[in-house]
């Protein structure tokens, strides 16, 4: 995907690839365009069975250069524990998913715009 003008803050995506959203009393952005959203949700579901099982310690987020230096990186650790099986509370899942979303949409600020020509890539590896 090549940047254009048109494209959000962080240039990656095109305009209208995102709607802002209310979740949770947290404004979020939330995905429109079917392939991504796709993408995404295979993504997810990809990796649900590791977050099952309890072995995935941090999911990264790289975006890469034409010539596969990474610009930006993300990591949302993931810790997990275990003594509390599926027990634990909605509250305590709704707070931390709270969290979540409250970090995520104060990372947006900290992202810089891809310079121009710069194409971009997405794969997912496990």
């Amino acid at each position: 995907m090549e940047r254009r003008e048109n494209q959000t803050p962080q240039g990656v995506y095109p305009s209208g690839a995102f709607e802002r959203r209310r979740y949770m009393n947290v404004v979020v952005q939330r995905v429109c365009h079917p392939q991504l959203r796709n993408y995404i949700l295979a993504t997810i579901s990809g990796l649900l069975p590791f977050l099952q099982k309890g072995v995935v310690e941090r999911v990264a987020v790289i975006f890469f250069n034409a010539d596969n230096v990474p610009l930006e990186k993300f990591v949302f650790k993931l810790p997990m524990n275990l003594s509390y099986s599926s027990a634990m509370e909605e509250v305590d899942l709704e707070s931390s998913l709270r969290s979540f979303l409250i970090k995520l949409s104060i990372s947006e600020s900290l992202t810089k715009e891809l310079p121009p020509g710069i194409k971009c890539k997405f794969c997912h590896a496990v």
